[in-house]
């Protein structure tokens, strides 16, 4: 899912895809931890 969000960040959130390549820029452990988590929230 991270991948996929890095890579086609439009086609699966919108909304969030802004907001995630900024994050990504300063700190990309807390992008992986932060789509991890709401995966699991999503998909419990």
């Amino acid at each position: 899912m991270v991948t996929a969000a890095r890579t086609r960040p439009v086609r699966i959130a919108p909304r969030v895809a802004v907001a995630v390549n900024a994050l990504d820029s300063i700190g990309p452990r807390w992008v992986n931890a932060l789509m991890q988590r709401r995966n699991e929230q999503l998909n419990p």
